[in-house]
């Protein structure tokens, strides 16, 4: 590799915008292409960042469509509501969207739904740190009577309980508790604040 295609690379990887690192040597039709207006980038969702051709933020590199495609909402980065998908009950919490508190998000749909059978709750968590639940509020105990003291056994459990709905994990006390109500039941009586805990929440099939 040169030293003026070396020096072009480091530009580009300045760039905060999703690409494909496998195509920026090949200029594949028009991803990486040289240009000096945003009409030199025809393909949607695309734009000229520093003479090059890229996705805009948002948005990553597809190979098999050669085009840019939106990245999935569920965690990406925000600033406020408004930067996470409107009417499916997503909000931006401590800079990431998340589903509302309470509501589980379905991988199969990409959405969130406020009830999710049983049979279809997943051993896969929405994490919510800083915050935990006072509403049928249960410590965890393992087989020896003591409260689950790790993060992965507290999770399990949980997964494994019919009644666990929500659990959380206070990382200095090393204390598991699960919860069987809903926060939507009344969330300004049952959320608190707190450094030490983190809330997870079921996902949905």
């Amino acid at each position: 590799m040169g030293v003026t295609t070396a020096v072009m690379l480091m530009l580009i990887a300045t760039h905060t915008h999703a690409w494909s690192s496998k195509k920026v040597c090949k200029y594949d039709e028009w991803l990486n292409k040289p240009c000096s207006a945003q009409a030199d980038c025809k393909v949607k969702n695309a734009e000229c960042f520093k003479g090059r051709c890229l996705c805009t933020p948002g948005y990553y590199y597809s190979i098999s469509g050669n085009t840019c495609v939106e990245l999935p909402w569920l965690e990406r980065s925000c600033a406020s509501d408004a930067d996470c998908p409107d009417g499916i009950h997503a909000e931006c919490f401590k800079g990431k969207c998340l589903c509302t508190l309470g509501y589980y998000y379905s991988n199969g749909q990409d959405v969130c739904v406020d009830n999710c059978p049983v049979s279809d709750q997943q051993a896969e968590f929405l994490t919510y740190p800083g915050i935990y639940l006072l509403a049928n509020y249960d410590y965890v105990f393992d087989a020896d009577g003591e409260h689950v003291d790790n993060l992965v056994d507290c999770l399990a459990a949980c997964a494994a309980d019919a009644g666990c709905i929500i659990a959380d994990f206070g990382i200095m006390q090393k204390n598991c508790a699960r919860n069987s109500v809903s926060p939507l039941a009344d969330t300004s009586k049952f959320i608190r604040q707190h450094l030490d805990f983190t809330l997870y929440q079921q996902r949905c099939k």
